[in-house]
C-alpha cells in the first residue's frame, strides 16, 4: 500500500499494453462487469451526486474529478487507447470514495477491498479472451 496524503491505498502494477486496441472495448466491459458485481452495495454504479444528492455539495467540494462505472462505460471507454486508462479511471473511482469518506470508515474499507483486486480482475479478463499476460507481471 502506498501513502496518498494521509490515506493508504493499494499499490498496483500498471497494466501492461497487451490488449490489442480492437479488443479494448470488450475486455474493458468485462472488467467493468466484474467490478460492478464486486460492488454489492452499488456505490460506484452511478455518479455520487445523482445517487446521493444529499451529499452532492460536500462531495464536489472534496472530489475534483468525480467518476463512476456508468460514466466510464458510456463516456470514457470509447476513447481508450490502452488498458491502463481504464485502470486509472477505476482507481480514481475508489480513491474518490476513500478521500471523501476518510480512512477507517466502512466506505473506505469497501473501496480499498475492490481496488486491491483490480489486477486479478484484469488478469482474469485477459485470460478469458485468450490474451497472454506476462508471467513477470503481477
Amino acid at each position: 500500500m502506498k501513502n496518498g496524503g494521509d490515506l493508504y491505498y493499494p499499490d498496483l502494477s500498471k497494466w501492461p499494453p497487451i490488449v490489442d486496441i480492437r479488443d479494448i472495448s470488450k475486455v474493458s466491459k468485462r472488467i467493468l462487469k466484474v467490478c460492478a458485481e464486486a460492488d454489492t452495495e452499488g456505490l460506484f454504479t452511478t455518479p455520487v451526486v445523482e445517487a446521493f444528492p444529499e451529499v452532492a455539495d460536500s462531495y464536489l467540494s472534496v472530489v475534483s474529478e468525480p467518476i463512476d462505472f456508468r460514466t466510464i462505460e458510456e463516456e470514457r471507454l470509447p476513447a481508450y487507447q490502452d488498458m491502463h486508462e481504464l485502470q486509472e479511471d477505476l482507481i480514481k473511482v475508489f480513491r474518490n470514495c476513500c478521500v471523501f469518506n476518510g480512512e477507517g470508515t466502512d466506505f473506505y474499507h469497501y473501496a480499498v477491498n475492490i481496488w486491491a483486486g483490480l489486477n486479478n480482475v484484469f488478469k482474469e479478463a485477459c485470460e478469458e479472451f485468450n490474451i497472454i499476460v506476462p508471467r513477470r507481471w503481477s
